[in-house]
C-alpha cells in the first residue's frame, strides 16, 4: 500500500462518529454537561465569598458585628460546598451510565462492520491488527469524550467567569489574563498540528509491530518446523526499534514542549503578582483581592497546563482510532444488491456459465468455464496447488465476485440473493485446522 494512502487523516470522520454516538443517549449526556456547568459556577463564586469573608476579619471592625456576618458567609460557603458534592455524584453516576452505554454501541458497531467485509479483506488484514483497531477505537471514545467534557467545555465556562469577576477589579488584570491565554492556546494548537503527524506514525508502526506478533504467534508451528525462528527475531527486531525511533521522536517532542509551556505559565504568574502590588499600593486592591486572584490564577494554570496536554491526548486518542474509522469508511466489496431474495434449494443442481475470475487485474484464474453438477453428484477437483480448486468453491459461497458469467444452485444466480440464504444452504468443510 502507498505510505501516503497508510498516513490519510480521517480525524475529522472519527470525531463525527463520537459526536452521533454521544447524542444516542441525549438526557445523560445533557445531564452531565448540566451538572458539570453547574459546578463550575460554584468553583467560580466560592472564592468571591471567601474574599469576603477575609476581608471581614481583617476590617477591624467590632468581633461581634464581624461573627454574626462571618457566620452568615461561613452558610453560604457549606451550601456551596455541600451543592458541589450533590452535583458531582449526579455528574459521576450521569456519565458512569452514558459511558457503558456508549462503550457497548461503539463496540457493536465495530463488530457489525468487520463481519461485513469480505473474506478477501480479512486475508489482506492480521487478525492482531483487527482486534487493535476495535480496543483503540473504543477507548479512543473514553478518552476523547472524558477530556472534551471535563477539559475542554469546562476550561472556556469557568475562564469567561473568572474574566467578568476580574473586571470588577480591574479590566488591564482580565484584558491581560484574555490576552494570555489566547496565546498560550494559540501555541498549543500550533504544536498539536506539527506533532501529529508523528503521532500517526508512532500509531502505524505499533499496528505492525502488533501483526507481526500475532502472525508469528498464529502460525508458531511453521516458525519452528521451517528453521523461521532466527528470521522472526530479526523481523521483529526491526518493527520494535522503528516503534521505538517513533515514540522518541513523539515523546521528546512533547516534552520540549511541556518546558516552553512551564516558561509562559511562571510569566503569568509573576506578571499577576507584579500586578496585584500596583494596585495594592493604590488603594484598589484588599487582601481578600490577593487570595481571590491567587485561587484564581490557581485555577487557571491547572486547567491551562493541563489544557495543552489534554488537546494533545485528544489528537492521540483520535489519531489511535484513525485506521478502524477507515474500517468504517471502507466500501464492502462484497454486499447483498437491492431486493435480494431467499435462496430456495429444491433439488441442488449447481451450474457454473461462462464464469471468468481474476485475483488481480489481467491475470485469470478462470476464463469462460461452464459445467455443471447434477443433484447428488459427487465430484472432485483435482489439480496441482494453485491451480484454483479451492476457488472454484469460495466463487460459488460468494467469497470473491465473479468478474463475468453466473454460477447458479437450481436456476437462481448466487450474486441475486441474499448472503446468508446462501451460506445456511451450503456446508463447507474447509482446509483449515479451526472449525
Amino acid at each position: 500500500m502507498d505510505k501516503k494512502e497508510e498516513n490519510k487523516n480521517y480525524s475529522w470522520q472519527t470525531l463525527q462518529i463520537y459526536w452521533r454516538q454521544a447524542w444516542r443517549y441525549p438526557i445523560l449526556l445533557l445531564g452531565i454537561i448540566f451538572s458539570l456547568l453547574a459546578v463550575l459556577i460554584i468553583d467560580a463564586v466560592f472564592p468571591i465569598y471567601l474574599k469576603d469573608l477575609l476581608n471581614l476579619l481583617s476590617s477591624g471592625e467590632d468581633k461581634n458585628i464581624v461573627f454574626q456576618e462571618a457566620l452568615a458567609i461561613i452558610f453560604v460557603l457549606g451550601c456551596f460546598i455541600f451543592g458541589r458534592w450533590v452535583l458531582w455524584r449526579v455528574n459521576d453516576l450521569s456519565f458512569i451510565f452514558f459511558l457503558i452505554k456508549s462503550l457497548r454501541d461503539l463496540s457493536n458497531d465495530c463488530f457489525n462492520t468487520l463481519h461485513r467485509h469480505s473474506f478477501s479483506y480479512f486475508n489482506n488484514n492480521f487478525t492482531g491488527t483487527l482486534v487493535k483497531r476495535v480496543n483503540w477505537f473504543t477507548q479512543g471514545f473514553e478518552s476523547v469524550i472524558d477530556r472534551l467534557l471535563y477539559r475542554v467545555l469546562s476550561f472556556p465556562v469557568y475562564l469567561a467567569i473568572v474574566v467578568y469577576v476580574l473586571s470588577g477589579i480591574s479590566w488591564h488584570l482580565s484584558v491581560g489574563v484574555v490576552i494570555w491565554v489566547v496565546v498560550f492556546l494559540l501555541v498549543n494548537f500550533i504544536f498539536v498540528f506539527f506533532k501529529y503527524p508523528y503521532d500517526l506514525a508512532r500509531n502505524e508502526a505499533e499496528s505492525e509491530q502488533t501483526a507481526l506478533l500475532a502472525d508469528t504467534i498464529t502460525n508458531n508451528s511453521s516458525v519452528k518446523l521451517f528453521n523461521g525462528y532466527w528470521p522472526e527475531v530479526h523481523n521483529f527486531d526491526r518493527a520494535s526499534s522503528l516503534v521505538a525511533r517513533c515514540r522518541r521522536n513523539s515523546w521528546l517532542i512533547g516534552t520540549g514542549f511541556d518546558l516552553f509551556q512551564g516558561f509562559l505559565a511562571s510569566v503569568l504568574e509573576v506578571g499577576i503578582f507584579y500586578f496585584s502590588v500596583v494596585l495594592w499600593k493604590q488603594g484598589t486592591f484588599s487582601i481578600g483581592d490577593f487570595v481571590l486572584i491567587q485561587a484564581y490564577l490557581l485555577k487557571i494554570m491547572d486547567e491551562i497546563w493541563g489544557f495543552g496536554r489534554i488537546i494533545r491526548q485528544v489528537y492521540e486518542a483520535v489519531s489511535d482510532a484513525n485506521e478502524m474509522t477507515e474500517t468504517f469508511l471502507t466500501s464492502f466489496e462484497i454486499e447483498d444488491v437491492s431486493g435480494a431474495k431467499e435462496l430456495k434449494v429444491s433439488e441442488g443442481r449447481i451450474t457454473y456459465e461462462d464464469v471468468s475470475f481474476c485475483y488481480i487485474n489481467n491475470c485469470n484464474v478462470f476464463k469462460d468455464l461452464d459445467f455443471e453438477i447434477s443433484p447428488g453428484e459427487k465430484l472432485a477437483f483435482i489439480g496441482s496447488s494453485g491451480a484454483g480448486k479451492s476457488t472454484l468453491i469460495k466463487l460459488l459461497l460468494r467469497m470473491h465476485n465473479l468478474s463475468s458469467g453466473r454460477i447458479l444452485i437450481d436456476g437462481q444466480d448466487v450474486s441475486q440473493v441474499t448472503q446468508e440464504s446462501l451460506w445456511s444452504n451450503v456446508s463447507l468443510v474447509p482446509q483449515d485446522p479451526i472449525l
